[in-house]
């Protein structure tokens, strides 16, 4: 188990949000306590991966492993007895695949059923010196399917309890499955811990009628554009069961890895980027607050990570990966969601799967000056007739630059009405 110290730190970096913890309070239960759990929530999710597991490997499961995902304690330690009794010797369920990881959805009563065959000698006291070591090795083996362990599982189940014993136990909680994703990942995608990305106090907008640059309050934006502005994306409980019973294989394009990993996780890449108002047909675009060269990041393209059936209107939606999941960027955003369409773009969408999730960022085909508007191209299949008709494909490459001047920061935002202020993206039937 990680020391006092250890949690203290791990508090400051994933949560950080200045209270003070009660003297008597441990680091790590603080840590749980201050994380936006709801197990009634956990438990619907649970029960549904449980009864779709089931369902999937009906035809391939063990006797043990039917017991332990109907819930049904007592019945499974009658059955270990019997097979100790039968066979005189210890009863080997680490050769039952998956089982730790179903039961940290179930509850305390069936993990310590399955971890008490295991442990040494003397009582089971959540301590790691009463496991032998093949064991200590189980518990941070990680699911057959997702690479997932126990606590990946039990933080989807949203289990304060079964996540502290599992931590006394001293499983590792920085273990990555084959979505590159620890337990706190999938926490950070749903919103139950925060985003790890620097907030930024404003956002650079263009006043037209002074020509200059100004700092917009993030609050300002939202209520403005009526979105919720994401420093990173996040995601429905519904693509936590797609992503689990999706089967896909994450190519792991190292090259991608090499160049852009640190970058688009230490900035979003905003605080380099200019919202401007275009027309009144078209709304806001982005324009580039400093150069960019060819292959250079520009801002990472966050949004509500979901099920495409219950996306409504397609309008800022990126295709996943996974077969019916898609990133939407119409209500939650950042200004990589503001970046407008042409056919002779200066930018593209490039995406990589990593901490759990389709990651897109936006890159520089080519030179863009300071001033100069992103432009990337949606593809033909974004545009139906009749958006095509009412976009009329303006020619956006031909808005000119932004003369863009030291900022400002003293001018107010611009005033507009609701209808000017209208993305310039229209819906997609």
């Amino acid at each position: 188990m990680e020391s006092d110290e250890v949690w203290h730190r791990r508090y400051l970096a994933e949560i950080g949000d200045g209270r003070e913890k009660p003297s008597p309070i441990p680091w790590m239960d603080f840590f749980l306590d201050s994380m936006k759990l709801d197990r009634h929530r956990g438990e619907i999710l649970a029960r549904r991966v449980l009864q779709m597991t089931a369902t999937l490997l009906e035809d391939s499961l063990s006797a043990t492993q039917e017991l332990i995902l109907s819930g049904d304690v007592d019945t499974l330690q009658y059955q270990i007895g019997r097979e100790k009794g039968r066979s005189g010797s210890k009863f080997e369920l680490s050769k039952q695949k998956s089982i730790l990881q179903w039961s940290a959805m179930i509850g305390p009563d069936m993990l310590d059923a399955i971890l008490k065959e295991s442990y040494t000698e003397g009582k089971l006291k959540g301590k790691t010196d009463v496991f032998n070591a093949e064991t200590q090795q189980w518990l941070n083996e990680g699911d057959v399917v997702t690479g997932m362990t126990a606590f990946h599982f039990a933080l989807l189940a949203e289990d304060r309890s079964m996540l502290k014993k599992l931590i006394e136990y001293g499983i590792n909680v920085d273990a990555r499955d084959k979505y590159f994703a620890t337990a706190f990942d999938y926490a950070r995608l749903l919103e139950i811990l925060p985003s790890q990305m620097k907030p930024l106090p404003s956002i650079k907008v263009w006043n037209s009628d002074h020509s200059r640059v100004h700092e917009a309050t993030i609050q300002e934006i939202e209520d403005l554009l009526s979105i919720q502005f994401c420093r990173s994306s996040i995601c429905s409980y519904e693509y936590i069961e797609e992503l689990m019973f999706s089967g896909i294989t994450i190519d792991p394009d190292l090259d991608f890895r090499k160049k852009y990993h640190k970058m688009m996780y230490a900035s979003t890449g905003d605080e380099n980027l200019i919202l401007g108002h275009i027309n009144s047909n078209v709304g806001y675009g982005v324009f580039a607050a400093r150069d960019f060269e060819a292959g250079d990041f520009i801002v990472r393209y966050n949004g509500h990570i979901s099920s495409a059936e219950l996306v409504k209107g397609r309008s800022y939606c990126m295709q996943s990966g996974i077969e019916g999941v898609v990133l939407d960027a119409k209500r939650h955003r950042n200004l990589g969601g503001m970046i407008n369409h042409s056919e002779h773009p200066n930018a593209e969408a490039q995406c990589i799967f990593d901490r759990g999730s389709e990651q897109a960022i936006i890159t520089a085909l080519t030179k863009i000056p300071m001033g100069t508007q992103i432009l990337i191209d949606y593809s033909k299949n974004f545009w139906s007739k009749k958006n095509v008709k009412a976009m009329q494909l303006e020619n956006l490459e031909t808005v000119p630059p932004l003369n863009v001047v030291a900022q400002d920061s003293t001018l107010g935002l611009q005033k507009m009405s609701l209808q000017e202020a209208v993305d310039g993206k229209m819906e997609v039937e």
